[in-house]
């Protein structure tokens, strides 16, 4: 498994785009889909052209499971 660091770059697919895009790995509140909960401060893939959370690496699932079965 590769570890990504803050200030990485990478490619993902951007979901609105449908293509392939440029990313920069960097921490960031994600609001969950529920639209209620938050994972605070997790590292994340963001398209480079506007912010957008493209990607969560594995070293960040662990927040958001965790955050998932506290409910």
């Amino acid at each position: 498994m590769k570890l990504y660091q803050e200030g990485d770059k990478g490619q993902a697919i951007c979901r609105h785009c449908e293509k392939i895009v440029a990313t920069t790995f960097e921490r960031k509140d994600v609001l969950f889909s529920d639209g209620v909960e938050t994972a605070r401060d997790i590292l994340v893939s963001a398209y480079d052209n506007c912010g957008e959370v493209v990607g969560i690496p594995a070293p960040s699932t662990p927040a958001v499971a965790v955050r998932s079965l506290s409910r």
